[in-house]
């Protein structure tokens, strides 16, 4: 008889892989949200929750969860807190943007009172949940605070840790652009 050897298929993808997917998502995540919602552009990224790409907010909000949920980082940590502690966190707070959405009136000139009557007028064809949309200002800071930590983090996890190791010095500077850019948002909200 023939000795066949079995030719196992490696299916695991590198933490490396997974990073470039992440990122990759990061990036277009602004650039899908206008494509699915037909090109409108919403006061923030949050309010496209309540239009047509809602599904792809909440999904990729979902994938980032679930990976740093999932990502271990660095074994050996020589720093106060680690990777793995830093991305479950990260995660939490972006299942948490996911499922707390903002309020629908956050600007001065919104009128919430005739968005309301407008609902009845909205229908599923149209692509627009009905079911969470709220203007409790507490639940909208809630969703800002879990959105600015889990972008906090993001941006600390590529400006610090991704830029640690054997990484070149065009990696790196690569890097933390992407860091400040993510941070950048943050520092406007603060303006």
């Amino acid at each position: 008889m023939e000795n066949k050897q079995q030719q196992v298929v490696d299916t695991t993808m590198s933490y490396l892989t997974l990073r470039k997917l992440l990122g990759t998502l990061g990036i277009l995540l602004p650039i899908l949200l206008l494509i699915f919602n037909d090109f409108k552009v919403q006061a923030s990224i949050s309010h496209f929750y309540y239009t047509k790409s809602s599904v792809v907010f909440t999904s990729i909000l979902f994938a980032f969860g679930l990976f740093l949920f999932s990502y271990r980082g660095r074994l050996k940590e020589t720093e106060l807190v680690s990777d793995k502690t830093l991305t479950n966190i990260g995660g939490l707070l972006a299942i948490l943007t996911a499922l707390i959405p903002t309020a629908v009136c956050q600007l001065d000139n919104c009128n919430f009172t005739s968005f309301q009557s407008k609902l009845s007028t909205l229908s599923i064809e149209e692509g627009i949940s009905k079911l969470f949309i709220h203007n409790d200002k507490w639940i909208g800071v809630i969703h800002l605070l879990c959105a600015v930590g889990f972008l906090t983090i993001m941006g600390w996890m590529s400006f610090n840790r991704f830029t640690k190791g054997n990484t070149t010095v065009n990696k790196k500077i690569f890097y933390r652009v992407c860091a400040f850019m993510v941070w950048l948002p943050i520092i406007g909200l603060g303006v």
